[in-house]
């Protein structure tokens, strides 16, 4: 583990400011992530003449930080990643940078929102692919929603969007399973978000 810490460390220390920055902000995504989660999520206008996020995230692929995955929900498509030790290291990063909270809201934004239009259009007009995208992305929904269980008070910001990302893997978890992943976290959420002003109707 020393040899490995001491790898992380220098291969951490050898990024360019924004690469950190970005690798940082990497760090709250589960189950991988496009492309375009990581432009809505990775903020790097701290940083004057930054390149473009694109850019930033083929540099920390060259560099062995993120690589690609394929899912076989959608053969061919490449989904980006970090490796199980990178991420434990740069978890630490984002703690100790301050900004966790601010990355973990753009998170649950983006996730909420395109999960709900994936809903709505589920609703509407059916169809596979629709729940293949929710399916894709559960473990970045279930990370909206267990956010909540690790802390309190629960405000109302925090509370809604753990609401919001529950429904939307009720849409394909009570019919494609895991079950028991869905019955394992709705009570504790329901439970931690009891007084915090969210809407009735996303508790209803």
């Amino acid at each position: 583990h020393r040899t490995l810490d001491d790898a992380l460390e220098w291969s951490w220390k050898l990024l360019e400011p924004r690469e950190r920055e970005a690798l940082q902000h990497c760090a709250v995504f589960r189950g991988g992530f496009t492309v375009d989660a990581a432009e809505a999520v990775i903020d790097l206008s701290a940083h004057r003449d930054a390149p473009e996020t694109l850019d930033v995230i083929q540099a920390l692929r060259d560099k062995s930080m993120l690589h690609g995955r394929e899912t076989h929900y959608f053969p061919g498509e490449v989904r980006l990643a970090l490796y199980s030790p990178i991420r434990e290291f740069v978890e630490g990063q984002l703690d100790a940078s301050g900004q966790r909270r601010a990355v973990e809201e753009r998170h649950a934004e983006y996730f909420v929102g395109e999960g709900r239009g994936w809903s709505t259009s589920l609703a509407e007009s059916g169809g596979a692919t629709l729940r293949r995208y929710i399916l894709v992305e559960r473990d970045n929904l279930l990370a909206v929603a267990e956010r909540v269980l690790r802390e309190g008070p629960v405000t109302v910001e925090r509370a809604e969007p753990a609401l919001k990302a529950l429904l939307v893997l009720s849409q394909v978890l009570l019919i494609h399973g895991p079950l028991r992943t869905y019955s394992r976290i709705i009570e504790p959420v329901l439970e931690a978000t009891a007084a915090s002003g969210a809407d009735p109707s996303l508790r209803g």
